[in-house]
């Protein structure tokens, strides 16, 4: 996602702006719902496995901006790009 945000700044703008609209969602269902009882409420240590979590941030980490933003501009100054192997064997898998 970040290689696509590089060669198409546009679609990094069109992912920025729909997030601000979704947080402003959110925020006015916050507003509107706040004297309701909520039964999905999370509860702590309740319901969620380690890998769904995991799962669930790193998407979360995938759609944010900012992380995007930082991972093309921070990290590639500490990739050496002769360390790179070919082939499905230096792809990371995750098992759930």
């Amino acid at each position: 996602m970040a290689a696509l945000f590089e060669v198409a700044p546009t679609a990094f703008t069109v992912v920025r702006i729909a997030g601000a609209i979704y947080l402003v969602y959110l925020g006015v269902q916050m507003i509107r719902n706040r004297n309701q009882d909520n039964p999905d409420a999370v509860v702590a240590g309740g319901g969620m496995t380690a890998c769904k979590a995991f799962l669930n941030d790193l998407f979360t980490n995938l759609i944010n901006p900012k992380m995007v933003t930082f991972t093309i501009a921070f990290l590639p100054q500490f990739i050496n790009p002769a360390w790179a192997r070919s082939g499905s064997s230096s792809r990371s898998r995750v098992r759930c």
